[in-house]
């Protein structure tokens, strides 16, 4: 009874873990810039960046893969505040933004190079690179690792800047659609069925 159970029991888990394996990468690319209303204002001094408002505040503006699925162009994006010197911190905690559904969401992990102009009278820009990762609230959709740029430029001594931010998708791994677990399940019953038969011998 004790073999018939072990068996049962490797056989039901290899295939809800290989069911749960088969979630997707996110891949692709989305990129965000201002939506008309907000303003956007960069503090050289302090190295924080402030929208207002503080919701729904930025747009879909181009995207590819599924990444462009879960967030069409024109899709409404809360971008969050934040400051970018080291250690870095967006206001309220992370995910950095957030589309209006939760559908397509970013979290900042590291900010990896900065590049300011705060001092020319003409024309002010800041252009930062990081990493961190894409998450969905949409089913079958895994965790996916991903990079980030902002920039974001003022010209003409305006007091208020425009910006353009793009994430693209770096999975780190291919899935196997559960085959992995699914081999490891079936080692599994192989095994029980060999303690089976050395128990009837």
């Amino acid at each position: 009874m004790k073999i018939h159970k072990i068996a049962a029991t490797a056989f039901v888990a290899a295939a809800a873990l290989a069911g749960s394996a088969q979630a997707a990468l996110i891949t692709g690319s989305v990129g965000i810039t201002t939506r008309p209303g907000t303003t956007l204002n960069v503090d050289f001094g302090t190295d924080f960046v402030n929208f207002t408002p503080d919701s729904f505040n930025a747009q879909v503006d181009q995207g590819t893969g599924t990444a462009s699925t879960l967030a069409p162009i024109g899709t409404i994006v809360t971008y969050k505040d934040f400051d970018y010197s080291a250690p870095f911190t967006v206001v309220g905690g992370n995910p950095l933004w957030l589309t209006d559904t939760g559908s397509l969401a970013f979290f900042l992990t590291s900010i990896t190079d900065m590049f300011e102009n705060g001092t020319a009278p003409g024309a002010q820009g800041l252009t930062l690179f990081g990493e961190g990762f894409f998450t969905s609230n949409v089913a079958g959709f895994d965790q996916t690792p991903a990079t980030w740029t902002f920039q974001a430029n003022s010209t003409g001594g305006a007091p208020s800047f425009t910006f353009a931010s793009t994430n693209a998708a770096q999975p780190s791994r291919v899935p196997d659609g559960g085959t992995s677990v699914a081999l490891l399940g079936f080692s599994l019953l192989g095994l029980a069925g060999a303690r089976r038969k050395f128990a009837k011998a």
